[in-house]
């Protein structure tokens, strides 16, 4: 119902106007206004018909406010029509009384608006500044503008002076809103409403006041023998330093329920001859009223100013203080966490060297200078070095052994970033790190001294020795697996040795026999002599070509030519193709693809390749069986391609393959395809396998080219008899 509800409806610390239905706020404004109207009306002075104090203008100025927007149209016509009521009911002419409620209905709304959009309509009691500009302002402005148009429009019905009028006017109807409008706005808006709390000692002096109030305007306490009542009109103005105290010292809710209830005994008063409002002043009750209104004027306007001044300053008090104990918590929560920081600190510190001393590595800290600035005990043990002589020492100097790395240790300094490691042997005779091996790393470590350099020093002989025994071993193994593949080629091998050497044997009992008839002409026998020549010949390469294969010797580089790979590969195969009844088909580069690297190891792959090619192809009938072997260029790296024509390997076991152990065949140990890949990636190339629809597998081999030869030949060696015509 209430443009400010932010707190919850169902909560008991609400004020009436938000635990009521709107239909019911709206009647109880209603009534108050139509209240307020019968009262007003009975303190009016003829023949302006102006009251000393309007306290309808309050109640409307309040119930605009407070209502909900949707709310106030309806309201705002309800207050217009009980004027014109009230109006007519005191007498006055349908036009008058539409006049005067026009304009109040102009000027009230007026000011409930200024008031609203000046911010928070709590917190005009809050600041002096606030309190003039939302409230005392527009309230001064918007009755000014009433009284003008109202003493215009009494002056032209009634006669009255227009400034009189217009000047009770004024002062009247901004006494309603100075008086009554606050009750009801600290009363029930609910920001006000939760924020204040009235302390049973602010009841009491409230109470105390009041009771001041009574006597002073009741001519009581100050009721003293004087002449000519001289002094009669000071007297109430002693108020007002217990309205000064009232505002200072009470609650909100209390100062205003003060301040009505002051203006209620002072207009009521005001018709007393007797009173303290009257003196030396004019009998005429209009006299009267004006006194009253300028001293409710002044009591109420100072009384609220220094009511805000004071909210103001614990308002700023209590900003301070939460300020203050805001500052307090984060000094206190930034005490700790630097306490624990530095707890942290040394627990790490404590690590460290805990980690420094017992480290199993040598490492040693070096100042921008190369001076040893720290040493470990490991290092020291290691170099058979003493302790206490090392520090401030050039590093040179005390690991003379070392001393190659020194430039290794200036650029970490000078670049400001690790440095990768470097490997080194130390020739330190006479002490536990000579002829070992080490692996040095240097990085730049910032400390408020400066840069300082950190340098760690890693036993590496056994890892060495460990890598020259596994490499040693992985040789014997690419050996074993070539003599795997000649035990596999070996049918071939003595069918390919038998052939020359048979050859050797007929012409040479040809070359006999022809000597033992002693037949003439010496060409039939050197042509069989150099067919003796040739097969020889023939029978000797193919023992070169073997020895080559199988020989053990250190891995070299060299340029090799993938075609002249595949034309000796072929030459070792040719048997297992004819007897297989294989059939052989070519793509090979116009321009043979060279790479650098082992010729006999690649070699081997291929081989390897080729003779996994027969048995894959072997299951399937004769008329299909058949093998591609192409070589070509892609972008920088050259292919040699395997294809064959079995059943296929499944895509989920493309890469299973070349695991080590891994074979579909009855014998083998399946190292095949592992050894090959190795091979290929220690040339820095890859092996895939990949599957062909529909049947068969493809196995690429991708190498890096490297200083591309010239044209090379692309006849097959000792290609075999056209075995793609067998069977």
């Amino acid at each position: 119902m209430v443009q400010h509800s932010a707190i919850p409806s169902s909560s008991l610390n609400l004020p009436w106007i938000e635990r009521q239905p709107p239909w019911r706020v709206l009647a109880a404004f209603l009534l108050a206004y139509v209240a307020a109207l019968y009262i007003g009306h009975s303190f009016m002075v003829a023949p302006e018909h102006i009251a000393a104090i309007w306290p309808a203008s309050g109640i409307a100025l309040a119930g605009l406010t407070l209502v909900a927007p949707r709310w106030r149209n309806p309201l705002w016509a309800m207050f217009t029509v009980a004027t014109v009521a009230m109006n007519l009911y005191m007498g006055r002419s349908i036009a008058i009384s539409v006049a005067l409620a026009s304009i109040n209905a102009i000027n009230t709304p007026l000011v409930a608006w200024w008031f609203r959009c000046q911010g928070p309509t709590h917190e005009f009691l809050t600041d002096p500044g606030r309190l003039l500009r939302q409230f005392l302002l527009p309230i001064a402005l918007g009755s000014a503008m009433g009284a003008m148009l109202g003493g215009a429009a009494i002056q032209l019905t009634d006669g009255a002076d227009w400034r009189r009028t217009a000047w009770l006017w004024f002062v009247s109807d901004a006494l309603g809103m100075l008086v009554i409008a606050p009750v009801l706005l600290v009363w029930l808006t609910p920001e006000s409403w939760n924020r204040c709390r009235a302390t049973p000692m602010e009841w009491l002096e409230s109470l105390c006041i009041a009771g001041l109030v009574t006597a002073v305007t009741t001519n009581w306490l100050l009721n003293v023998s004087y002449t000519g009542n001289r002094y009669s009109l000071r007297r109430p103005y002693a108020l007002l330093p217990i309205m000064f105290f009232a505002g200072a010292r009470l609650d909100p809710r209390l100062i205003v329920l003060i301040l009505l209830y002051l203006a209620t005994i002072a207009t009521a008063r005001a018709a007393d001859t007797g009173s303290q409002f009257t003196g030396l002043m004019s009998p005429d009750l209009a006299t009267r009223l004006l006194t009253v209104q300028a001293y409710l004027a002044v009591a109420c306007s100072t009384t609220l100013t220094v009511a805000a001044m004071v909210a103001q300053r614990r308002i700023t008090e209590q900003r301070l203080q939460a300020a203050h104990d805001d500052m307090e918590a984060r000094v206190e929560q930034r005490t700790c966490e630097l306490r624990l920081s530095e707890e942290r600190a040394l627990q790490q510190s404590r690590e460290l060297n805990t980690i420094y001393r017992t480290a199993p590595l040598s490492f040693c800290v070096l100042d921008s200078e190369l001076k040893l600035a720290r040493v470990n005990l490991r290092l020291v043990a290691e170099f058979g070095l003493e302790h206490q002589k090392l520090l401030g020492r050039p590093f040179a100097e005390v690991l003379p052994a070392l001393a190659e790395i020194a430039p290794l240790l200036l650029r970490a300094g000078q670049q400001g970033h690790e440095i990768a490691a470097q490997e080194v042997r130390v020739a330190a005779p006479n002490t536990p790190a000579h002829g070992r091996d080490w692996s040095v790393s240097c990085y730049p470590i910032d400390t408020p001294q400066g840069r300082q350099i950190g340098c760690i020093l890693s036993d590496i002989t056994e890892q060495k020795s460990a890598e020259r025994q596994f490499a040693e071993r992985r040789t014997e193994l690419f050996d074993t697996a070539r003599l795997n593949s000649l035990g596999m080629l070996a049918g071939g091998l003595a069918h390919e040795l038998n052939q020359p050497l048979h050859a050797i044997h007929n012409y040479s009992r040809g070359c006999l026999r022809r000597l033992d008839l002693d037949q003439p002409g010496a060409e039939p026998l050197r042509e069989a002599l150099d067919h003796i020549a040739d097969e020889a010949q023939r029978a000797a390469e193919i023992v070169r070509r073997l020895r080559e294969f199988v020989r053990r010797r250190e891995p070299r580089s060299e340029t090799v030519a993938l075609n002249r790979v595949i034309a000796n590969v072929v030459q070792l195969v040719d048997t297992q193709l004819t007897r297989s009844q294989m059939r052989i088909s070519f793509d090979l580069a116009a321009l043979s693809p060279t790479v650098v690297g082992d010729g006999i190891q690649l070699e081997q792959v291929v081989v390897n390749l080729v003779l996994n090619a027969i048995d894959a192809s072997e299951s399937r009938p004769v008329a299909m069986r058949a093998i591609h072997l192409a070589t070509r260029e892609v972008g920088a790296r050259a292919e040699v391609i395997v294809q064959d024509s079995g059943l296929g390997v499944p895509t989920e076991k493309l890469q299973a393959i070349f695991e080590p152990f891994y074979t579909t065949k009855p014998t083998g140990l399946g190292l095949g395809l592992a050894i090959s890949r190795s091979i290929v990636e220690a040339h820095g190339g890859t092996l895939q396998a990949e599957a062909c629809a529909p049947h068969g597998s493809l196995f690429r081999m991708s190498l890096p080219i490297r200083n591309p030869a010239g044209p090379q030949p692309t006849r097959l060696v000792a290609q075999p008899a056209q075995p793609s015509t067998t069977g």
